[in-house]
């Protein structure tokens, strides 16, 4: 409910591409299941392209890492030695403030061998004003609760086997926390370096408050929850967080990285969500003499339908998550964009057959976006040659009447086979030139 602000395509400028006078979103801005129902969208169906119908898209999976497997990976990534943990009991040895903790409480270990400690008969109260680092603390029976504040921990972990944990207002780098019980952080709490949280109460919440110390790479915070997690930030936060069932937002904030839950996602706040990727990880065919990865939709026509990315993370997603695309090989290099013989590709996803085209022509590029609706425009793919040049080859398009999907091919036996058999299949001619990969990694 209510105006929200989603992504939209821009071009070079950073001016918005728009169709008919209203922005086009970007290609999985709003996506849907196959039997998905329109509800309660008229604030932003006039708003923009793409919003009525939705992308549909097939079925997402979201892996909920058991609890047991994150402790493990932690441990080990921290370096600890279970068989060298030092036994420590609140009850014979009562800590009430910072001189007792300096006093009683295990000598910290190193970066390399921290000091294990293991709690028995009873939780573990953290005094006021407590510095720690190079740490591990397991709890087999209680609670872990920070006292007042001024707690700064350095590659700590805290485990309570069977308790919850209340991390107050921890100032902390490379922490680990892990809990059956719930968790819960205040305002205050500020997480940098590699941050995990992570609850093992399927019945329960683990509230989170606090946020990272930076909003670049420097901070890394992953929260996983078997239960649900409440989301109150009021401060800027750089995470991804994961849910065995709901996610709430109720703060008014940013949020930068990802939400993945198998229960619902609700925002009762003014909560803006930016991608976490980082852009250095992406590649850009319009920038960088790339290789262009093809792929062929099996589940459309005969032949299938072309799929075209210079984006490794994109090629990466599809190989991983959907089958019915069938990745064929490195196909073509594009050519560098200072290169005078170089044109753009255009990419548009189609929204009623939920295949992909492509063109090079700017009347043609123009004449989709004011015009055909269902088209949504995704930018350049890549770059080609308008005219042949050594090694190149040309890329022939034909359109299949019956579907309204375009299909691309550079394999001449496959167009003589088209052409020849298959009468639904208009031939368009000749709509860019390219290298084969093989060319170029030989000339290479």
């Amino acid at each position: 409910n209510g105006n929200q602000t989603l992504p939209i395509v821009r071009d070079e400028a950073g001016n918005p591409i728009k169709q008919n006078n209203k922005p086009v979103l970007v290609e999985g801005a709003i996506s849907v299941g196959a039997n998905y129902t329109e509800s309660n969208a008229s604030a932003i169906k006039n708003k923009y392209i793409g919003v009525i119908p939705p992308q549909v898209i097939e079925e997402l999976s979201v892996t909920v890492p058991s609890h047991q497997t994150l402790i493990d990976e932690a441990l080990t990534a921290k370096g600890a030695n279970l068989t060298t943990a030092v036994n420590f009991n609140p009850q014979q040895n009562p800590i009430n403030n910072q001189s007792d903790w300096e006093r009683l409480f295990p000598a910290p270990g190193t970066q390399e061998q921290p000091t294990v400690v293991r709690i028995s008969n009873g939780g573990l109260n953290i005094p006021n004003g407590i510095d720690l680092a190079h740490t591990v603390i397991i709890v087999e029976q209680g609670d872990i609760n920070f006292n007042g504040s001024g707690h700064n921990f350095d590659n700590v972990a805290l485990i309570a086997q069977n308790g919850s944990i209340n991390l107050a207002s921890v100032q902390s780098d490379d922490l680990s926390v892990f809990a059956t019980g719930n968790i819960n952080i205040n305002s205050d709490a500020r997480f940098g370096g590699d941050t995990l949280i992570a609850m093992n109460n399927g019945n329960g919440s683990l509230h989170f408050d606090g946020a990272t110390t930076t909003l670049d790479s420097s901070s890394n915070l992953r929260v996983v929850s078997q239960g649900n997690i409440i989301f109150n930030s009021q401060t800027d936060t750089r995470g991804d967080f994961t849910a065995a069932k709901d996610f709430t937002a109720n703060g008014r904030t940013s949020l930068i990285g990802s939400i993945q839950v198998k229960g619902n996602i609700t925002f009762n706040g003014g909560v803006d969500i930016i991608s976490g990727f980082d852009s250095s990880d992406i590649t850009n065919g319009a920038n960088n003499e790339d290789i262009i990865y093809q792929f062929v939709n099996t589940d459309k026509s005969d032949f299938g339908a072309n799929f075209y990315t210079s984006d490794e993370v994109e090629k990466d997603y599809i190989i991983d998550n959907l089958h019915n695309y069938q990745y064929e090989k490195d196909f073509l290099d594009s050519t560098s964009n200072l290169d005078t013989e170089a044109e753009e590709v255009y990419r548009f996803f189609n929204t009623e057959t939920g295949t992909h085209f492509y063109t090079t022509d700017l009347v043609e590029r123009d004449s989709i976006l004011e015009n055909l609706s269902h088209f949504s425009y995704e930018g350049i793919a890549f770059l080609s040659y308008k005219t042949k040049v050594q090694d190149s080859v040309p890329m022939y398009r034909f359109y299949e009447s019956e579907t309204g999907i375009h299909f691309y091919t550079s394999d001449w036996e496959e167009i003589v086979a088209l052409r020849d058999n298959f009468d639904r299949y208009i031939f368009e001619g000749i709509v860019y030139y390219v290298v084969p990969f093989k060319t170029a990694e030989a000339d290479n």
